[in-house]
Formats: structure tokens, sequence, C-alpha cells
């Protein structure tokens, strides 16, 4: 049901709409923030920096 609901509002699952977002946040955090990119993967919950996706 929650599948069928976001994939109506979003276009996407619910699984690449969190990514998406995941990845939006990071973009605005690297470009506002004076954090590095392995404190933003920390505060974003990706557990491996060298995993986190490419933010371009």
């Amino acid at each position: 049901m929650l599948y069928n609901i976001v994939k109506y509002y979003a276009g996407c699952s619910p699984k690449e709409y969190i990514h998406h977002r995941l990845i939006l946040e990071a973009k605005r955090r690297l470009c506002y923030s004076a954090s590095s990119i392995k404190e933003l993967a920390y505060d974003l919950d990706f557990n491996d920096p060298e995993y986190s996706p490419r933010l371009y």
C-alpha cells in the first residue's frame, strides 16, 4: 500500500524517493555547510562514506 501511494504521488518507488531526498539534502549541506564529506555521510546515516552515492 505504501509503495502504491508513493509511486502515485512521486512517480518512483519509496526506496528511490528516499534515496533522491538524501542526495538533495547532501547537496544542500555541501553548499551551505562547512562540514566535511565524512561528517555529512555520518549525519545522513551512510555507514561507509566510501559507499555513499556520488553527489552529482
